[in-house]
């Protein structure tokens, strides 16, 4: 279930090809990540569970596993899908299409502070504040 990576063609293979060379890889990674998970949660469980603790005895269910697993992404192919998401579906939907983009509020934020800044850009000088450049006393 492990891929030979120093393959001469594994290299050669285009980002569909790799994912599909990498499904086993995935799987296996998949199952134990849950395993690791419910292991994780129960020790929080037992920790929370102690009274002389500040934590309350429910405070092991508010915690989220996260997992991310680090495959080559063809970055290409998602800027495109997004692109052709964009007047179909909603900037969050198509922002999460794209692997570069790790938090799609703090991107969606990010846009609209930089499209505010663009909407205040002139090209008159807005500096009136009575310095003199030109040398001029």
């Amino acid at each position: 279930m492990v891929v030979n990576i120093s393959d001469d063609n594994f290299n050669a293979a285009s980002g569909q090809a790799m994912k599909y060379r990498l499904q086993p890889m995935t799987n296996l990674a998949g199952k134990i990540n849950r395993r690791l998970t419910k292991s994780i949660k129960q020790l929080y469980k037992l920790i929370c569970s102690n009274p002389a603790g500040d934590l309350e005895p429910d405070d092991w269910q508010k915690i989220d596993v996260k997992y991310t697993l680090n495959l080559p992404a063809n970055l290409l192919d998602e800027a495109q899908t997004a692109g052709a998401m964009s007047g179909i579906t909603s900037k969050r939907t198509a922002l999460q299409v794209l692997s570069i983009v790790p938090d799609v509020d703090k991107e969606l934020d990010q846009i609209e502070k930089e499209q505010d800044m663009t909407a205040y850009m002139t090209d008159y000088e807005t500096d009136r504040g009575g310095s003199d450049e030109s040398g001029d006393e």
